[in-house]
């Protein structure tokens, strides 16, 4: 029974190794110039979409409506950046760069993405930023409108400010047409590049003058990391509990189940230490680098990996059990 509640133990552990890799995507602050993705997922305010400076990976979304001329300006979907973020400071003048992936039925007339930007607070007003006319989507097949802008405003964010962009369409055509809207997936993901996000330095908070380009997109979030070290270490503990052989002379399957599980775990851990994402404030993150705690994991896994090794070739090897002895001594007399 010991041993079944052990390695329901184990299991549990490598579980929760494998959900927290599979989590390891955390949105770092918004800070330098960033590309923020406009994603088909449900934000958690209003029905918007997610805005987030990080590709998903999902699958190809294509979100439509069908205008004429007199239909005039109709909203596609707004994208709104998550709780916490931009996360900066403010957003300085300077260039947008839009890169919208999109096509039309037919070549009718002429056909444009209208984008909105405002600054949406936490009492629920807005900040009217800017707004663009793209170049013309004069395709009936899927293609790249790239459309830059100068914006001539700056502004300064509060912490809990967010990020909204409004993507529309508008049509000159007098017969209705279908204006697609393409984004995600791996060739016609619709982004956006920045101005420049200002953040305040980490090493000098009181002064607002400094910043700096802040982009930790393979760090490991701390609640992440936290529960794949905890896990390593478990598994390396079980792994030693166990005797070389069980009461029937085998080697110990669970010993050696136990010592492969945790030179795994404890390598992972290794790389995730090398950048750990650690909240410093409301909205904004530190990424510390511990190096240290990086070579205890390899020695644990090194440990681990010649335990695993050492219980399969050494079973046969050592002494047998003693009731080994007793059948010996019974079969002389």
């Amino acid at each position: 029974m010991k041993k079944l509640i052990l390695i329901f133990i184990a299991a549990l552990l490598l579980i929760g190794s494998v959900h927290a890799a599979d989590n390891l995507t955390a949105q770092p602050p918004w800070c330098g110039i960033s590309n923020l993705f406009f994603t088909d997922v449900k934000s958690d305010t209003d029905n918007f979409r997610q805005l987030n400076n990080y590709a998903t990976g999902m699958a190809e979304t294509d979100e439509n409506v069908t205008i004429s001329s007199t239909s005039g300006i109709v909203l596609i979907d707004s994208y709104y950046s998550q709780q916490g973020f931009p996360g900066s400071q403010g957003l300085l003048s300077g260039l947008r760069y839009y890169n919208l992936w999109g096509w039309v039925s037919n070549t009718g007339g002429e056909s444009y993405f209208i984008v909105n930007v405002t600054i949406r607070h936490a009492d629920g007003t807005s900040t009217y930023d800017y707004g663009v006319r793209t170049n013309s989507i004069e395709y009936t097949t899927p293609a790249l409108v790239l459309t830059p802008y100068v914006n001539p405003n700056s502004f300064t964010f509060l912490p809990t400010d967010r990020l909204l962009i409004n993507i529309s369409a508008y049509t000159t055509s007098v017969s209705p047409k279908t204006i697609h809207f393409l984004s995600e997936g791996s060739t016609h993901y619709s982004w956006v590049q920045s101005g420049l996000f200002v953040c305040q330095n980490p090493t000098n908070p009181t002064n607002g003058n400094e910043s700096y380009v802040y982009s930790p997109t393979n760090a490991t979030p701390l609640g992440e990391w936290i529960v794949i070290i905890i896990a390593a270490f478990s598994l390396l503990i079980c792994s030693f509990y166990f005797k070389l052989r069980d009461e029937t002379g085998d080697i110990s399957t669970e010993r050696v189940i136990f010592s492969i599980s945790s030179a795994v775990v404890c390598a992972f851990a290794a790389w995730l230490s090398l950048e750990v994402a650690i909240p410093s404030g409301t909205a904004t993150i530190v990424v510390y680098q511990l190096y240290i705690v990086s070579i205890i994991m390899v020695i644990a896994s090194i440990i681990s990996f010649a335990n695993f090794i050492y219980s399969i070739i050494q079973g046969e090897t050592i002494k047998p059990h003693k009731r080994d002895y007793s059948n010996d001594e019974r079969e002389r007399k």
